[in-house]
């Protein structure tokens, strides 16, 4: 069972019980479905269930890093140039 908590500890409770429905209901590929799953694969069916959120994530930080308009706009030369944000096409 220490396997188990170590391979989930840190997934989010809500993340953990719906990976365990999709288990129990065989919504999973891939995967045999007539043993319990090993931790590593618990995991990944978590970090599947995480996987919206996490890319929301990301493009809230990115775009929290982004400079204000007026700065963006400002002919100075930024000092930090990690604080410029690239901006690529919409995925």
């Amino acid at each position: 069972m220490g396997f188990y908590l170590e391979a989930v500890g840190d997934i989010a409770p809500w993340a953990l019980d719906a990976a365990i429905r999709r288990w129990v209901r065989g919504d999973v590929e891939n995967i045999n479905v007539d043993f319990a799953p090993s931790p590593g694969t618990l995991r990944r069916i978590c970090e599947t269930e995480l996987e919206p959120f996490s890319k929301q994530i990301g493009q809230l930080k990115r775009l929290l890093s982004a400079v204000s308009i007026d700065r963006a706009m400002d002919p100075t030369p930024l000092l930090d140039s990690h604080s410029v944000v690239r901006l690529r096409a919409a995925e």
